[in-house]
């Protein structure tokens, strides 16, 4: 049986601590995503990758589907790559990613509305926003 007071021989040199901490929150707690925030997130940073590339690779054939203006699907590519940024941002607990994400859920909004997407299926895109809040709003305290 070990004794638990003699110190490990295969730790890395250097490392006096027995348990190193995560980092701490404000409160002095431990910082936790929490699954849901977790799950939302890898999503957001699988997903808008996808849908951008998907938006600059087959720009045309959209906005010929959507009868959409030339220039809205690159921008939409655009706020997806931002958006990525964003939930990475949302990831490490800073606050300039949760306010970047509820802008670009904004700013598609308005391009949906003047793109002629119906507004049943734009209000659907405030979803996502809606759910980010609510799972943000408990661990506001951890963001810096």
């Amino acid at each position: 049986m070990a004794d638990p007071n003699r110190p490990n021989p295969y730790a890395p040199p250097g490392n006096d601590e027995p348990n190193p901490q995560p980092p701490a929150s404000p409160n002095g707690g431990e910082k936790q995503r929490g699954g849901c925030l977790t799950a939302m997130l890898v999503l957001m940073m699988i997903a808008n990758p996808l849908v951008a590339l998907l938006y600059l690779l087959s720009g045309d054939a959209i906005s010929r589907a959507l009868h959409a203006p030339t220039w809205a699907v690159p921008v939409l590519g655009v706020l997806s790559i931002t958006n990525f940024f964003c939930a990475l941002g949302i990831w490490r607990f800073k606050k300039w990613g949760v306010y970047g994400a509820l802008a670009m859920a904004a700013l598609g909004l308005v391009i949906n509305f003047t793109i002629g997407v119906s507004p049943g299926q734009s209000l659907m895109g405030l979803i996502g926003p809606g759910l980010l809040i609510v799972l943000v709003k408990p661990r506001w305290e951890y963001f810096d």
